[in-house]
């Protein structure tokens, strides 16, 4: 196995299609640059690694979580929060405009976690509906945000 001992050599290495595990050395730098880095693994070979080694999980699934209350007040809201900041799979939580009164975005490693998740969820808070769906393909991902130099002045 190579030895990967600068930050772009493991990017080449990601960019060729191989597989890194990236390891904190609590370098402040090292860790945000290799964090970044990390985000474009493949999600199938993470798989296959998390169910030989020990201690490294898998989470290939993205879930889009539609929720909707009868219930619009701020206690309920600011107790709502607290619930859902404790859960590890939510990745995004918004309050919507429309039909939909919250959106999730859940990741697990199965259908079988999804669905420990649903149960915690609905057991916790007052829901009229939950729909989810369940992404087929990851088309484009960023975090990159569309800033534009003359917005930044």
């Amino acid at each position: 196995m190579p030895d990967f001992a600068s930050i772009s050599a493991s990017l080449d290495a990601i960019a060729s299609g191989s597989l890194i595990v990236v390891v904190d050395d609590d370098s402040e730098t090292a860790t945000g640059a290799l964090a970044g880095a990390a985000q474009f693994m493949d999600t199938e070979k993470l798989v296959w690694l998390s169910r030989r080694v020990t201690g490294l999980i898998g989470v290939p699934m993205s879930v889009f979580v539609a929720l909707r209350t009868n219930q619009h007040n701020a206690e309920w809201l600011a107790e709502f929060a607290r619930l859902i900041a404790e859960m590890p799979e939510v990745v995004e939580f918004y309050r919507m405009s429309g039909e939909v009164d919250y959106m999730l975005r859940v990741v697990v490693a199965d259908m079988n976690a999804y669905d420990a998740f649903y149960r915690q969820l609905i057991s916790k808070v007052q829901l009229t509906d939950v729909s989810s769906s369940f992404a087929m393909e990851e088309l484009k991902f960023t975090t990159a945000l569309p800033l534009e130099a003359d917005s930044l002045s």
